[in-house]
């Protein structure tokens, strides 16, 4: 399989392009995107393009876009595993607006989803630490120690790995 060998290499390679690289690689994701949709069908390879995108910065101008087709795909996928992916990376990207719309249904999601906007809650500063002092009682032990583990992340000022 090809494309996620692809997502592999713009995923580990990212982060050592020229501004203008980068630029070239968020604008060949999006054709991905728009005219090879059909490949994003599969689970494994929409995580492996989401993996991708969690590596480009929210400010390349091509980044709305990309925003957009983070939250169809969301909405799209079934699959706990792609959701997860997809929340950290708004997480890691600060996209306030849409974790704080995800916490809304926390109790509805399953424990990768809840695991997942468990740390991303912390890219939303007061409301989530309203929202996690609100909800602690309802936690499992595993979820706390999420918890926990991400909060002494987000004080080292670290990015959650996706």
């Amino acid at each position: 399989p090809v494309f996620p060998q692809v997502m592999r290499a713009v995923r580990g390679t990212y982060s050592d392009l020229s501004d203008s690289g980068k630029d070239s690689v968020a604008s060949a994701l999006l054709g991905v995107a728009r005219y090879a949709a059909y490949t994003l069908d599969f689970d494994l390879n929409l995580a492996y393009f989401v993996q991708a995108l969690s590596r480009i910065s929210p400010e390349v101008e091509q980044w709305p876009d990309l925003e957009q087709l983070l939250v169809g795909a969301y909405d799209k996928s079934k699959s706990h595993f792609v959701r997860r992916l997809i929340t950290h990376t708004m997480g890691n990207c600060r996209r306030h607006h849409y974790v704080s719309k995800r916490i809304q249904d926390f109790g509805s999601c399953q424990s990768w989803e809840r695991n997942a906007l468990l740390v991303s809650s912390y890219s939303l500063t007061d409301e989530g630490k309203h929202w996690r002092q609100h909800n602690k009682k309802g936690l499992t032990d595993f979820e706390r120690l999420v918890m926990e583990w991400a909060g002494e992340r987000h004080n080292e000022k670290r990015v959650i790995p996706v």
